[in-house]
């Protein structure tokens, strides 16, 4: 039976150094000590083997999970909601009423929970057309600082990252501008890193 391919650990992370006591344990000549021969380290083995590789699935769709690109889309319009249409109210910088609505995120409402450790990289989409940009991305509750803006000045879309790191719930807030009306407007969701 050819070895098990052995699995570097990454220092920072428990889940490779757990892998890594696994194969090597399963590429071990031991004995079974149950029996003081080894009549059962065949079957212990293939169990180990199956085990690493069941792991190996489940890490890999968490990782999946936790490292991809959540797409966030943002619409903003001129006057407050009606209440049932799924757009949530604010005020521009010069008063005047609008609303915002997010798609994606959990509820649709543009809000994030991450499970997992690991970087995660969050895209906000302006839907609006011409007249309407991104014009900026600010960030509270954000104690730990695991939130941070990647391009400023990118008109129609925000590129958010998220260290998620550590347990946190913290808000964003898009500000976008609107150019006809030279104002800007507050959304903000929620990102949890749990």
């Amino acid at each position: 039976m050819s070895a098990i391919p052995h699995i570097k650990p990454d220092a920072n992370d428990v889940t490779s150094r757990r892998l890594d006591g696994l194969s090597k344990a399963c590429n071990s000549t031991a004995p079974d000590r149950l029996h003081g021969n080894r009549v059962g380290w065949p079957l212990a083995r293939m169990l180990a083997v199956s085990m690493l590789m069941l792991v190996g699935m489940v890490l890999a769709l968490d990782v999946a999970a936790a490292s991809g690109s959540p797409r966030i889309s943002l619409d903003v319009r001129s006057g407050s909601s009606n209440g049932s249409d799924g757009y949530t109210d604010t005020t521009a910088s010069n008063g005047d009423a609008y609303s915002y609505r997010y798609s994606g995120g959990e509820g649709k409402g543009g809000d994030l929970t991450f499970k997992i450790r690991g970087r995660v990289t969050i895209n906000v989409h302006l839907t609006n057309g011409s007249g309407y940009t991104i014009e900026d991305v600010s960030f509270t509750d954000d104690d730990n600082k695991q939130l941070s803006w990647k391009n400023p000045n990118a008109g129609k879309v925000a590129v958010i990252q998220n260290m998620n790191s550590v347990v946190q719930t913290a808000n964003y807030k898009v500000t976008v501008k609107d150019e006809g009306a030279d104002v800007t407007v507050p959304c903000d969701p929620k990102i949890i890193n749990r």
